[in-house]
């Protein structure tokens, strides 16, 4: 009974698409209910930048756990592109090295990374941001948003 317990609840926190198990809801069920889309695929950071070469979110986390992959463990993706499996590794406890050739690859799959624990933080900073802006005209809106910008702490809010 007690391994019945635990099988539930690995699934509970690593699978996708579903709203529960065994009447419990799931990890991802609680993440889409922030969706900032209307695509299942566009949770979280997910939707940050739009990446042609995108993998669904969903497809990756299926893939670690079909490699078996736990909490703790490393993965490699040699070309990282828009972050997607340094997401859903960092969602499940994975490890994630990640290697692009492209500087922009780089930096958007960690500004991704990082914001995911950031997300409540980065919330409250884009309402203080907006606050501090008004309802600015043109180019002092750019200025105000810049000067908001700067006047935060180096890290994943600031990043974001």
């Amino acid at each position: 009974m007690l391994r019945e317990a635990e099988d539930h609840e690995a699934l509970r926190r690593r699978l996708a698409y579903f709203k529960s198990v065994n009447g419990t809801p799931t990890d991802y069920f609680h993440i889409i209910k922030r969706n900032r889309t209307r695509s299942l695929n566009q949770y979280l950071t997910h939707w940050i930048y739009p990446y042609k070469g995108k993998f669904h979110p969903q497809m990756i986390r299926a893939l670690l756990n079909i490699l078996g992959l736990r909490p703790g463990q490393t993965v490699l993706d040699p070309f990282v592109g828009s972050g997607t499996t340094t997401v859903e590794a960092q969602l499940l406890g994975i490890n994630c090295i990640g290697l692009d050739v492209s500087p922009l690859c780089v930096l958007q799959s960690k500004v991704k990374a990082e914001s995911v624990l950031a997300y409540d933080d980065i919330l409250k900073a884009s309402r203080g941001i907006v606050k501090a802006i008004g309802p600015s005209p043109g180019n002092r809106q750019i200025q105000a948003t810049v000067e908001a910008i700067d006047s935060m702490d180096e890290g994943p809010v600031r990043n974001f």
